[in-house]
């Protein structure tokens, strides 16, 4: 985790090397969209058990927006990835 002060923003960065979260899934994430379906899909694919549908993420999101920030999310997992790392980086601008 890390936060800094650039180009006239707060740049809060939580990045982790767990399983990551399929580049399909990050794209609707990042519309700011999350299929009910692919729930079980990321609990399936990780070490969550608690069945967490992402929803989460989405009020994250609309509470960066309502400061006039960004929220960004990069991930890959050991699959995509070429070689074979995987993990998730969870970046919020705010002016």
């Amino acid at each position: 985790m890390s936060l800094e002060y650039c180009h006239r923003q707060a740049v809060l960065t939580v990045a982790d090397s767990g399983v990551g979260i399929p580049s399909a899934t990050v794209e609707e994430l990042n519309q700011g969209f999350f299929p009910r379906g692919d729930a079980a899909h990321m609990q399936s694919s990780s070490t969550d058990t608690t069945g967490s549908s992402g929803i989460s993420l989405t009020f994250a999101r609309k509470l960066v927006q309502l400061h006039h920030g960004e929220f960004e999310i990069e991930s890959k997992t050991a699959t995509e990835s070429v070689d074979g790392s995987h993990g998730t980086t969870f970046r919020v601008r705010i002016p």
